[in-house]
């Protein structure tokens, strides 16, 4: 059995009257007060049609989404309260555009007297159900614990494994950009926290959900990419040991480290991370490294990656780094 996910942007297909207007006037300069209004009386109209069990397309612990058409989806918090929506503000100015496989920035805030306010963001995709990494919370909310792991043994594990290089090369980049942005007083990362803030759609991976902003230095590194795909089934549960599953999980953790090293990215930044990395290749893959081999992995890794400024050139010594010597 396959679970499709929550969240679904390309601008192709079905386009509603309140998606060609919210458009319209984000390429326009100044909104004027009749159009403002205008506009919030059409998602007004459109907000009672939509907002209700069967556009609901997932849901996360804190909001809900639901979907407008192709190309754009409603979020809202979970609490149900009759909104009064006094104001629609447009967001023209995108920070994070630049980032290909991202999809969780709103391009317009509705203001809601009652309750929290809502936000429009993009489709993640158009063209049918994403698939979230782990198990979604909406499955771990219906299901038994052991439904739970062999949905992820059986489903999630061997579908991500078995996805093409490129599609992990692709958050990867996206990775790499989002740690330019960063300078000694701000830094910028997903949020990893829960898998499921990264889905699947066809066999692109992309991110979804809010961009924190701390005054901690940091960087988006290897070491979160295995805690997304592998060390967590979901925000809850650590994932655990199968012998059965081993091959798999080399599999996936060959291909993370791999984008990692294309688009130079950190592999590892601290001891936390360090034991991160330990969980891994110790307690899921069963290598038997302690944690200063792990460091000297790390190292022996990053080294390759700085020594060689071609993407394709220190790819193909990190893998047979970790094929010869690691037995990844």
């Amino acid at each position: 059995m396959e679970i499709q996910s929550i969240h679904n942007p390309t601008f192709t297909g079905y386009k509603s009257s309140f998606s060609k207007k919210l458009e319209k006037t984000l390429s326009t300069p100044k909104m004027s007060r009749e159009k403002a209004d205008a506009l919030l009386k059409n998602f007004a109209d459109m907000y009672d049609k939509k907002v209700c069990q069967d556009s609901k397309i997932g849901a996360g612990f804190y909001g809900s989404v639901y979907k407008i058409d192709d190309c754009y989806v409603l979020k809202r918090g979970n609490e149900y309260l009759k909104p009064e929506f006094s104001r629609i503000k447009p967001i023209k100015k995108q920070k994070f555009s630049h980032l290909k496989h991202y999809f969780g920035e709103a391009v317009a805030k509705i203001y809601n007297k009652v309750g929290e306010d809502m936000f429009i963001l993009k489709n993640v995709y158009s063209k049918g159900k994403s698939i979230a990494v782990g198990i979604p919370n909406e499955f771990a909310k219906k299901n038994t614990h052991d439904e739970c792991i062999k949905y992820y043994s059986e489903n999630y594990l061997p579908k991500f494994a078995k996805l093409p290089q490129r599609s992990f090369d692709g958050i990867a980049k996206d990775f790499a950009l989002l740690n330019k942005m960063c300078t000694k007083r701000k830094s910028y990362t997903f949020d990893y926290i829960n898998p499921n803030n990264f889905v699947l759609c066809g066999k692109t991976l992309r991110i979804i959900d809010e961009i924190n902003e701390t005054d901690i230095r940091t960087s988006n590194c290897v070491t979160d990419m295995l805690e997304v795909f592998l060390n967590k089934m979901d925000l809850d549960l650590e994932a655990i040991y199968d012998e059965s599953l081993v091959p798999l999980r080399k599999e996936l953790a060959k291909k993370l480290i791999l984008a990692g090293a294309r688009h130079k990215i950190p592999m590892c930044q601290s001891q936390t991370d360090l034991n991160s990395w330990g969980k891994t290749f110790n307690d899921l893959l069963r290598m038997e490294i302690s944690l200063e081999g792990m460091e000297y992995i790390v190292k022996i890794i990053d080294n390759i990656v700085e020594k060689n400024n071609n993407p394709k050139k220190r790819v193909e010594l990190v893998k047979k780094y970790l094929e010869d010597v690691i037995g990844l």
